[in-house]
């Protein structure tokens, strides 16, 4: 099997199995279980995403796969040291839905470089910012000050909100709460909307979306 085929195969593996923090010798790693690898290679979305890679259509097709992925070194079997995150090397060479594996490739690059890159010309781009022209940076100071005075009006409307649902819990019980996604992890026009709502059915809403 050629090695940009296992690659393809291990960069899905990265992405779209769920992997584990262990410890093998002090060491962190990422450690993932033999048969939810097997699992993802069987399914639909490999064949999706993976339409380069090698085709698979059964449990010993991914298992040879696997197999080979462990031969090349991408990954090494590990047992675990009774019920913890703890991990010991196993010298077995053979991939098994029961066995455990940490992770020896770290996929695509890539991404770190770019992130990298980019770090670096933000840095020197605030560096330099003496030497930008004046209505740039003037430009910049506005839009800063900008920034500022939104998180100064959301702090203020936090404290309206709060002292508006005591007012009203005790004159108009259960309390009412002003922009009661406000806070919530909702979009940025969602956080607005409703204008205000009785506080029972805020609780039932929140309960309703972390359902």
């Amino acid at each position: 099997m050629e090695e940009t085929q296992l690659k393809r195969i291990a960069n899905f593996l990265l992405s779209n199995i769920p992997i584990g923090d262990g410890v093998i010798n002090e060491k962190r790693v990422k450690v993932f279980s033999g048969k939810l690898a097997v699992e993802a290679l069987c399914s639909p979305l490999y064949l999706q995403k993976c339409k380069k890679g090698v085709p698979i259509t059964n449990e010993k097709e991914a298992l040879e796969v696997l197999s080979n992925l462990l031969e090349e070194g991408f990954y090494v079997k590990c047992k675990r040291s009774g019920n913890t995150r703890y991990f010991e090397p196993d010298v077995s060479r053979e991939f098994t839905k029961e066995g455990f594996y940490t992770w020896v490739y770290e996929g695509s690059q890539w991404m770190t470089i770019l992130g990298g890159v980019l770090l670096l010309l933000l840095a020197m781009t605030f560096v330099m910012f003496p030497l930008w022209p004046y209505t740039v940076r003037n430009g910049v100071w506005y839009l800063g000050m900008l920034a500022v005075g939104f998180i100064v009006f959301i702090m203020f409307l936090g404290v309206v909100r709060l002292i508006l649902f005591v007012i009203t819990f005790f004159a108009l019980p259960p309390g009412i709460w002003l922009f009661p996604n406000l806070f919530e992890d909702v979009g940025f026009f969602e956080s607005f909307v409703p204008l205000y709502e009785w506080h029972n059915s805020s609780v039932e809403n929140v309960k309703s979306k972390r359902e």
